[in-house]
């Protein structure tokens, strides 16, 4: 596998899919996360969809255990985080806030599709 320049700015996380092994995420302080499929990744292009998710940096991606297609981010200063389709990956399905402040972990339940946690720098 070749390097590839990912995003403009920190990456600051990255995670692979549970249930596409093919399918990995990134988060970055561009507000981007992109999606990737390792088949392809030494294309310059290999990134199957790039978003703008977030007005500030994004600190984590993270996929869901028991739907492919639902994968949540998240790091905003305003302490919220988003659900994403991956049907429809340039409008998220669901903006939570449940922090003061910065999201910097997301967790699914791995034996459920509709349970997430989240931790923040708010305590």
């Amino acid at each position: 596998m070749k390097a590839s320049i990912a995003h403009e700015n920190t990456i600051n996380d990255i995670k692979f899919s549970q249930s596409n092994h093919h399918l990995f995420g990134t988060a970055s302080d561009d507000n981007n996360y992109k999606l990737w499929d390792i088949r392809t990744f030494n294309d310059s292009k290999s990134f199957i969809h790039c978003n703008k998710a977030s007005e500030d940096d994004l600190l984590v991606i993270s996929f869901n255990h028991k739907n492919e297609f639902l994968f949540a981010t998240g790091g905003e200063k305003s302490g919220a985080f988003h659900i994403w389709d991956m049907r429809m990956p340039k409008y998220f399905i669901n903006d939570l806030v449940y922090h003061k402040s910065a999201v910097t972990q997301i967790e699914w339940d791995p034996f459920t599709d509709n349970l997430l946690m989240s931790s923040g720098t708010d305590g």
